[in-house]
């Protein structure tokens, strides 16, 4: 697979996660036994994505970077998301596991 493929499937991963971050909470699939597992698996699989597209490390810390602003921006956003709760610690998981994906591709 081609680095731009890789590229662009880390960013249609970004999208999925963006999605499912801010759909109601009764429509959001579960697919693990709490949600900061599924938060920290998400961003490990979205940032390895990404490091794997872009192999210099002054951009994997930008993707890093990137990564935690988001995370926080979409708990932001969930507070006005009928079904959805904000947490710190599901800020805290998705960027744990957005530096274990960046750190595994190291």
């Amino acid at each position: 697979m081609s680095a731009a493929a890789i590229r662009i499937t880390g960013w249609l991963a970004v999208l999925l996660v963006v999605i499912m971050s801010l759909v109601p909470g009764n429509l959001r699939p579960h697919v693990l036994p709490n949600n900061y597992e599924e938060h920290c698996l998400a961003y490990v699989v979205v940032s390895y994505l990404l490091a794997m597209g872009n192999p210099t490390i002054g951009r994997r810390v930008a993707l890093g970077v990137m990564l935690a602003i988001g995370a926080g921006l979409l708990e932001i956003a969930q507070l006005f998301i009928v079904g959805r709760t904000a947490s710190v610690a599901d800020f805290a998981a998705g960027v744990l596991g957005a530096c274990i994906g960046l750190t595994l591709r190291w």
